[in-house]
């Protein structure tokens, strides 16, 4: 079990999640990016992401997906912060329903294609 030692936004997990899908464990403690972390002292099972190879740009829903289907309070999973990170309660609905990832991601094509293509005459390094 870690004690809160693990690197800022390298590790996910929650008192909530099965530690049948899970083995990573750690204790959150306050540090310079969470004063008061929601489950301060509880021990959460999830996943250190330092074990993965994080070098691809693209986002990567699986880590969502498998946190939403490990969940045992999935009631709570789904909270306002989620709605300002994503916008709009699509990708909610479509992990719900167990869409699958490449068909999410087949939907998003097109928007991020218009996006880059759009932001290309405000990048200042190419």
């Amino acid at each position: 079990v870690g004690r809160g030692t693990e690197k800022q936004f390298q590790v996910y997990g929650s008192p909530y999640l099965n530690k049948n899908n899970n083995s990573y464990s750690f204790i959150p403690e306050p540090n310079f990016g969470a004063k008061y972390p929601k489950h301060e002292n509880k021990e959460c099972i999830g996943k250190n992401l330092e074990l993965d190879d994080l070098t691809s740009k693209n986002l990567n829903l699986t880590y969502i997906i498998n946190a939403y289907n490990s969940s045992t309070k999935k009631e709570d999973f789904f909270n306002s912060f989620f709605y300002k990170l994503v916008g709009n309660d699509e990708l909610k609905s479509k992990i719900i329903k167990e869409v699958d990832i490449s068909v999410i991601e087949n939907e998003w094509s097109p928007g991020l294609k218009q996006y880059k293509a759009m932001r290309e005459k405000y990048l200042l390094y190419k």
